[in-house]
């Protein structure tokens, strides 16, 4: 196993565990990171991690805004397709722990579906102060 790397950033995106077969499942998540640049300029990144069977627990503790520090390890593959196509190279950033170090608010009260008070809510919104 390569060398651990730990990243703090924002949770951007959680998507659902995906079951594969009874004895592999995994769970994919996005983390928005600030990086230097070599100009001197910080930029927004995204990194897709993902987590698998016993460590998707961790993941099933975030929310979208929480900010964490994600311990992973840069994996890869190499497949070739059973009818002898090219070989394809895949890189995967495995998760392996995750600490929340603040929970936002908003994250506390996020939810994919908005129940019918924020539903009723947005029809009364005015569109005129909207910037598009």
């Amino acid at each position: 196993m390569s060398d651990q790397i730990t990243r703090e950033g924002t949770v951007y995106k959680i998507y659902p565990e995906v079951k594969f077969s009874d004895r592999f499942s995994k769970r994919e998540f996005v983390l928005e990171v600030n990086s230097n640049g070599k100009d001197g300029m910080v930029y927004k990144d995204f990194l897709k991690l993902e987590a698998s069977n016993t460590w998707i627990s961790n993941v099933n503790t975030l929310s979208v805004g929480d900010k964490v520090a994600v311990s992973f390890t840069i994996g890869g593959k190499a497949w070739t397709p059973k009818d002898g196509g090219e070989e394809k190279y895949f890189t995967h950033l495995k998760c392996w722990d995750t600490k929340i170090l603040d929970r936002s608010s908003e994250a506390s009260n996020f939810s994919n579906e908005p129940n019918d008070e924020e539903e009723e809510d947005l029809s009364l919104t005015d569109d005129s102060d909207l910037p598009f």
